[in-house]
C-alpha cells in the first residue's frame, strides 16, 4: 500500500508491504539519483510504526527496503520469530537424537563383526 499511515510520531510508510493479508514490511522510496545511505533510521521507525489494530507478521515490522526505483537496499535479513526458532531447535535435536541412536547401535555391532572377521582370517571359515 502506497503512503500508509503509521501510528502518531512515525509518520507515512511510502510502501506497507502485505503477505497473505498481512503487513510483513515497509519500504522508503527515494528519487532515482538520490542516495540511500542515512535513511535507514527512517526505514526503522515505520517498520516500529505500524498501528496495533492491523495483522503483522511480527512487531516490528522484519522486511525494511529502501529503494530509488533503479537500487533497492535491504536493512537485514529478518530473523525468525521466537516460536520459529524453538520449532526449528526442537526438529534439529529430534534428528540429532536419532543420529546418536543409529551410531549406538552401530558400535554395538562393530566388535561382532570385527571378531567374525579375525576368526575368519584365523581360521579360513
Amino acid at each position: 500500500m502506497r503512503e500508509f499511515p503509521l501510528k502518531p510520531g512515525h509518520g507515512a510508510a511510502d510502501y506497507l508491504l502485505y503477505v497473505n493479508r498481512t503487513a510483513v514490511g515497509v519500504v522508503e522510496a527515494k528519487k532515482q539519483g538520490e542516495t540511500l545511505t542515512g535513511v535507514e533510521v527512517q526505514t526503522e521507525k515505520y517498520s516500529h510504526g505500524l498501528p496495533q489494530s492491523l495483522p503483522a507478521v511480527d512487531r516490528p515490522l522484519p522486511w525494511l527496503y529502501q529503494s530509488t526505483g533503479v537500487e533497492t537496499r535491504s536493512l537485514a535479513a529478518p530473523v525468525p520469530r521466537a516460536v520459529e526458532q524453538e520449532r526449528v531447535a526442537d526438529q534439529a535435536e529430534r534428528r540429532l537424537s536419532v543420529i546418536e541412536e543409529i551410531d549406538a547401535a552401530a558400535s554395538l555391532r562393530r566388535p561382532g563383526r570385527l571378531r567374525q572377521a579375525v576368526l575368519q582370517r584365523a581360521f579360513g571359515k
